[in-house]
């Protein structure tokens, strides 16, 4: 084969080919993982938005004030109702919290809902993504007897 030879130029095409397609297949792995990540937080952050307004629209119109237990399970019903939609399942997956600090002098009172979601990449490739994801939605509700 002569240098310079098509056959030659095929080689080295596929000789540069086998380097870099790994290299190629990283990045676009870690693309699908950050984009997944990034989605799944998305959703987790509306969910936790969606379920602070819930519960603070039964703090304001239950007549009477509500207990906590309550208020956490119309937080669950309101993330799950929003991961559902979004195509995701909060079943084993994430933990809903929520608090509520009512105040006896203004009417006015925090509820915060919290959404944590144990995440694990899909590739394994990105060691930062794994853990726990976390998001906060805090309201200002006034309940009203």
């Amino acid at each position: 084969m002569r240098p310079g030879s098509r056959a030659s130029r095929r080689g080295i095409a596929a000789t540069e080919f086998a380097l870099l397609f790994p290299v190629l297949a990283l990045v676009v792995a870690s693309v699908i993982d950050l984009t997944e990540y990034l989605t799944i937080y998305k959703v987790a952050s509306l969910a936790s938005r969606n379920a602070a307004l819930d519960a603070a629209a039964v703090t304001s119109s239950a007549g009477v004030s509500p207990s906590m237990s309550t208020l956490v399970a119309t937080a669950i019903a309101a993330v799950d109702g929003t991961m559902a939609d979004s195509g995701y399942t909060c079943a084993g997956g994430c933990n809903v919290s929520a608090t509520w600090a009512p105040s006896t002098t203004t009417g006015w009172s925090l509820l915060t809902v919290t959404v944590s979601w144990e995440y694990e990449s899909l590739t394994g490739l990105n060691p930062l993504l794994d853990g726990t994801l976390q998001t906060h939605f805090t309201t200002l509700t006034q309940f009203q007897p």
